[in-house]
């Protein structure tokens, strides 16, 4: 099932990375190289051939987004202090600039995994399934 979605969220031309044994998170999708977010499937049988596949998402922020905004800040209040109000103007431009992006690409990548389950202005979903019936070979 993990398969599948991971599957269609890349014939939609996502970036999709799959989980390891101790992350939090079965799959990324990437919505660009500042945001991500991150799914989390689980899958329970009801019998009958039947399942249902519980999913949940939410974005994330790069670890490069968050070292560039760092070193943004760092210099932003170095030029405060240094009284380089033009840099420090500039600098905060810049921050703003680099937040509303992440805030930009977390939800293109949220809104991919949405329109997956078409539930774009929800973070969860479920979905009842019919199994197809094994065959004796």
């Amino acid at each position: 099932h993990l398969l599948g979605i991971c599957q269609s969220l890349r014939q939609e031309g996502s970036v999709v990375i799959s989980g390891g044994d101790w992350d939090r998170w079965d799959l990324k999708v990437r919505g660009g190289s500042l945001g991500v977010a991150k799914l989390l499937a689980a899958t329970e049988d009801h019998g009958g051939g039947r399942q249902l596949i519980r999913v949940a998402w939410w974005p994330s922020v790069t670890r490069g987004a968050l070292a560039l905004g760092g070193v943004v800040a760092g210099l932003g209040l170095v030029a405060v202090v240094g009284q380089a109000w033009n840099a420090a103007a500039i600098l905060g431009a810049v921050a703003l600039l680099l937040v509303l992006r992440v805030i930009y690409e977390c939800a293109a990548a949220t809104a991919i995994i949405g329109r997956l389950f078409d539930r774009p202005g929800d973070s969860s979903a479920e979905v009842l399934r019919e199994l197809a019936p094994l065959s004796d070979h």
